[in-house]
């Protein structure tokens, strides 16, 4: 993702559809964001084409409070206006020096060695309904951790602050700016936005972009970079008929895959799952894991081994279509052997259902001959 955005300032361009495991069923350890799939309007074309009609879109989004929407006169409300929600290494460097009009207040987001997930959670929409009370207009959520400590994903915690301060009915006082080093596509960033937050700044994507590029270059790159997350938002919210960033804002436009209905009805209330799953016990279990092979990997590795997302890689994920399930395909044709559902792991949904038996067989003569099905 990183290096092909920022020498392009586009997405990388691949084929149609997706063959590997949904994140609940992939055997490696996948990021909170791939629980959630983006919802779309079901029909034949986009209701907008983020291209040819780009003039009907804006990504232009306000940060401090909406102060009373129903007042008579307009006030002083302190409002920023930002060109776009990704924000640049500048304007998060201008956004923290500026104090007059616009007060902010940091918010950190990682777990202690002996705290749970549940307490910091809580903690912090305590600190963030605080901060609120006491004049705040910009509330930063940081998640980046010490030593021991274990990061909360961005996702998470910008729903719950978010939900915590619309119960208070202190959300329009104050806008959520994600200081979040789990960004990287722009799916990470539609993700935020559509859960409550205002703007990104993915500090941990610039920093590794600045690590693989030239020191005259890294500011080209990083502005290409944040080009094409936007552009990748455009896409995601024309899918939906939205032309602005303002009306996605805090939409929940999501279905979750694989979270259980307790652990969503706690922290993504507006968004639902029809497949059941983990919850806050078994996530937290998932992201200590994490941390331990982040701290036991060595210091001097300068490679990172390939997920095999978008392409097979042998030690990567699996995929539908992977070289061997061919083969396997080729051997049983060729030698007419019989071949049963339990002989794959599960790549798709369909792999997890059982097939019912009839109480009563079928007769043989409303059976299709083999012959004429392979006509």
């Amino acid at each position: 993702f990183l290096l092909p955005m920022a020498r392009s300032a586009a997405e990388p361009v691949g084929s149609m559809g997706d063959d590997t495991p949904l994140a609940f069923l992939s055997a490696l350890d996948r990021r909170f964001y791939d629980h959630f799939k983006q919802a779309f309007a079901q029909v034949t074309n986009p209701p907008i084409d983020p291209i040819r009609e780009s003039f009907v879109t804006s990504l232009h989004v306000f940060l401090g409070s909406e102060e009373n929407i129903l007042a008579e006169a307009p006030g002083p409300g302190g409002a920023l206006r930002m060109d776009g929600p990704v924000l640049s290494p500048r304007e998060m460097a201008l956004l923290a020096e500026r104090r007059e009009g616009c007060p902010r207040a940091a918010l950190a987001g990682a777990c202690a060695e002996a705290e749970s997930l549940e307490a910091r959670r809580a903690a912090r929409a305590g600190e963030a309904e605080g901060a609120a009370r006491a004049g705040a207009k910009i509330l930063v959520l940081d998640d980046e951790a010490e030593e021991g400590a274990l990061p909360i994903p961005m996702a998470l915690a910008v729903s719950a602050v978010h939900h915590h301060l619309v119960a208070r009915r202190l959300r329009c006082r104050v806008s959520l700016v994600c200081r979040a080093g789990d960004v990287v596509s722009d799916h990470h960033v539609a993700c935020l936005l559509g859960m409550g937050a205002s703007a990104v700044f993915p500090y941990a994507a610039y920093a590794l972009l600045r690590t693989q590029t030239a020191p005259d270059e890294a500011a080209e790159h990083l502005a290409h970079y944040r080009d094409a997350l936007e552009k990748g938002l455009l896409k995601v919210m024309a899918r939906m008929g939205i032309s602005t960033v303002g009306s996605y804002h805090g939409s929940m436009l999501f279905h979750a895959v694989g979270l259980s209905d307790a652990f969503l009805e706690r922290y993504f209330p507006s968004i639902r799952c029809r497949t059941g799953g983990a919850g806050i016990v078994r996530i937290e279990a998932a992201l200590r894991a994490r941390a331990e092979r982040a701290r036991a990997a060595p210091e001097t590795a300068a490679v990172f081994p390939g997920a095999g997302l978008f392409r097979f890689r042998k030690d990567g994920e699996r995929h539908g279509f992977a070289p061997e399930v061919f083969k396997r395909i080729h051997q049983i044709a060729l030698a007419q052997q019989d071949r049963t559902v339990e002989d794959d792991p599960t790549v798709y949904l369909r792999g997890l259902l059982d097939v019912r038996r009839a109480p009563t067989p079928v007769p043989v003569e409303q059976v299709e001959p083999a012959d004429a099905l392979l006509r």
